[in-house]
């Protein structure tokens, strides 16, 4: 197996060392604990997992998910504690739905995870999926931007994806966002403030916050996010230079950033040209995306460049036709 040279980077150490504990043999190629490597698997030979899941709670779903395999009781343990848990509990949700009668007893706690014998269905049957509540928080953000109103179809405020809690945020900073059968609305309310929030289950959607950052009217502190500086980039190091690069006054610390709005800075800048890089993260390339649609100047004319946009491919891949539809549709 092997990946991208950002994949190569990301934290596997955990998961493969884990694996290796359940009877599996890994030979490293390069890296020990990185792509690229050879897995050779006899089964799961254990039902007591124990992983370190502190830097991502991926490493958790990935092995939560073979479990029904095991045809018995099992327990995975992670005493030191995981991030992301709203994505375990859907990873545990999900993985009741593709059990044999939607049978999926366990007890989530104490940073253990017990499941009880299980199986999952041998027959076809049909799963509705979500809409991706993380893309959805670029689009409940933008008429925080460009003004109008704008609705985004299936989401509801209770999905088992946890990025749909982002709308909390967005209205304590002054936002208007409600949920009817229609989906989700959001529209400005009073402009937005600053304040001091917990990213920690909604760290995906931390840089969509991040980058409208010189918009608000107080200091923003952000924070619960040290584990995003393993993703596709060190996302706190490259959102703390880009907000830099545009006149911002950021302080980086190991799991927050603490960011102290300065528009007249950034309309100063602007004048001879501003733009950002995007590290082939498509989250970096989508909020960015946001804050260029400020009419920064009042004339309608760009003024910020985004190096990279097609980065965005990986997950939404016409996120900038949909973006740009939207705002069309709010000027007109």
């Amino acid at each position: 197996m092997s990946g991208s040279e950002a994949m190569q980077k990301r934290p596997m150490y955990e998961l493969l060392n884990c694996l290796e504990g359940l009877g599996c043999n890994i030979e490293y190629q390069g890296e020990k604990g990185c792509f690229p490597f050879i897995l050779n698997t006899n089964g799961l030979n254990n039902n007591q997992i124990n992983i370190d899941a502190r830097k991502s709670g991926q490493n958790v779903s990935g092995i939560l998910m073979q479990c029904p395999l095991l045809k018995s009781d099992c327990e995975i343990n992670f005493e030191n504690g995981t991030v992301s848990v709203p994505f375990i509990k859907m990873t545990l949700d999900m993985m009741r739905s593709f059990s044999e009668n939607n049978h999926l007893n366990y007890t989530f706690e104490n940073n253990s995870i017990k499941i009880e014998k299980c199986s999952y269905k041998n027959r076809n049957f049909s799963y509705d999926i979500e809409p991706d509540a993380t893309a959805a928080s670029y689009f409940m953000t933008l008429p925080q931007v460009v003004g109008g109103r704008c609705v985004i179809p299936g989401m509801k405020e209770q999905m088992l994806q946890g990025d749909i809690s982002y709308f909390a945020v967005l209205n304590r900073l002054g936002a208007h966002i409600t949920f009817s059968e229609d989906g989700v609305a959001s529209s400005q309310g009073r402009p937005l403030s600053g304040g001091s929030f917990d990213f920690v289950d909604i760290s995906d959607t931390f840089l969509t916050l991040a980058a409208i950052s010189p918009l608000l009217s107080g200091t923003l502190e952000i924070y619960g996010i040290e584990h995003t500086r393993k993703q596709e980039t060190d996302r706190v190091a490259a959102m703390a230079r880009e907000l830099v690069r545009l006149g911002q006054d950021v302080t980086e610390k190991s799991d927050r950033l603490i960011i102290r709005p300065n528009l007249n800075k950034l309309k100063l800048l602007a004048k001879s040209g501003v733009e950002v890089s995007t590290y082939k993260d498509h989250r970096f390339a989508m909020s960015f995306g946001i804050l260029g649609s400020f009419d920064l100047f009042g004339n309608g004319q760009p003024w910020l460049k985004i190096n990279d946009p097609g980065c965005c491919s990986k997950t939404f891949p016409l996120f900038f036709d949909c973006l740009n539809n939207a705002r069309n549709a709010s000027n007109g």
